[in-house]
């Protein structure tokens, strides 16, 4: 632990239980007292009745006054007595944020570990600002389960250039994203003509340039993405009455390159006198977003027919769904953001690379 640390050299128990602790001090090195309110580590050897090691164990403490500048008064937190020649250090305190930081070396599991905001003898992944090394023992909630060497960081700040290759063919690695934009409704009258014959979309791409072999247009049949043929462009005229609707009041369809960048949209169709439900989500502030900065609030709205009822329908009927290259981190996500209202604000933490959002409402 690199943090404040003391070795106790004795310790006296009061008749509340309360034990006053005395650090040792040494003439050649400043000593460090702990501060009020301060959770402190021990680690000490065990011995059975006879004396033999039975290995290392833990205490955990809270310190309740400071008497002087070497004593001070504790309260055990997981039953286990201070006592000589055990090492304390602070990992952290229940209310003095500026005492709740420290670094963390960890020689035998191979990482280094930076925590913050440490109020409690147990350590959290949210305390976890930085770790190098290795990831195993991390569960993120947006990433899942973590494996093998890397670095886990909270906020990244780089400046010169950022390489990144292949790790099983050596290349470059290719950081590129694609977005598309078009109208996004068919209104039709009661007579079931159409506000327009078609809409016409159009993807940009960033960071990478495509050519006709590698890029295509795709609609969402179940499970599914099938790709329309002769759509080798970068726009793409969708009619009212194109074939691929299939009966639909509503059709996703997205622009793919190289069967990794992609972006999605769905068009609806909306009838004057129609009871027929659809729901529809719109981003203030686009859906791509370069170098991570991702800032945006997404609004689902219900439409009924030609008519938009969200301000009808509860907020607490409003759930969000995550689809990402990460299952495990999109189920956590889900099950935080069920029944949280009809709007979505969407930061860097909730998005890595690339992720689908979709809006579930119970009508019921």
């Amino acid at each position: 632990w690199v943090t404040d640390a003391g070795t106790i050299d004795e310790v006296w128990q009061d008749v509340d239980g309360i034990y006053i602790v005395t650090l040792k001090a040494s003439d050649d090195k400043p000593m460090i007292n702990f501060a009020y309110k301060d959770i402190l580590r021990g680690i000490f050897q065990a011995t059975d009745e006879s004396g033999n090691s039975t290995g290392f164990q833990t205490a955990y403490f809270e310190v309740t006054g400071i008497v002087s500048d070497t004593q001070f008064t504790c309260l055990p937190l997981n039953n286990i007595a201070p006592h000589r020649f055990m090492t304390l250090a602070r990992q952290g305190n229940k209310t003095n944020a500026d005492r709740q930081g420290s670094v963390y070396i960890d020689g035998k599991n191979k990482f280094l570990r930076v925590l913050d905001g440490v109020n409690s003898e147990s350590i959290g992944q949210k305390d976890i600002k930085v770790q190098l090394g290795n990831l195993c023992g991390i569960a993120h909630p947006i990433f899942g389960q973590l494996e093998g060497y890397g670095a886990l960081l909270e906020n990244a700040y780089i400046c010169g250039r950022l390489v990144q290759h292949n790790p099983t063919t050596g290349e470059d690695w290719t950081v590129g994203a694609v977005t598309v934009s078009g109208e996004q409704v068919f209104h039709f009258d009661k007579d079931g003509t159409p506000d327009k014959e078609s809409i016409t979309l159009t993807a940009q791409e960033f960071g990478i340039t495509s050519t006709a072999d590698t890029r295509a247009w795709q609609y969402k049949q179940g499970e599914q993405w099938l790709t329309i043929p002769n759509s080798n462009t970068t726009t793409y005229t969708l009619r009212h009455d194109n074939s691929i609707w299939e009966n639909r009041h509503t059709l996703t369809l997205r622009y793919i390159v190289a069967d990794t960048y992609y972006d999605i949209i769905t068009v609806t169709k909306l009838y004057d006198g129609d009871d027929a439900y659809s729901v529809q989500i719109l981003s203030d502030s686009g859906n791509n977003f370069i170098n991570g900065n991702v800032a945006t609030t997404l609004r689902a709205e219900v439409w009924r027919g030609a008519s938009n009822i969200t301000a009808t329908i509860p907020e607490a009927r409003f759930s969000w769904l995550r689809t990402s290259d990460n299952p495990e981190g999109d189920t956590v996500w889900n099950q935080t953001h069920e029944g949280i209202g009809s709007t979505l604000t969407l930061t860097d933490s909730d998005v890595w690379r690339k992720a689908v959002f979709e809006c579930n409402v119970n009508l019921n």
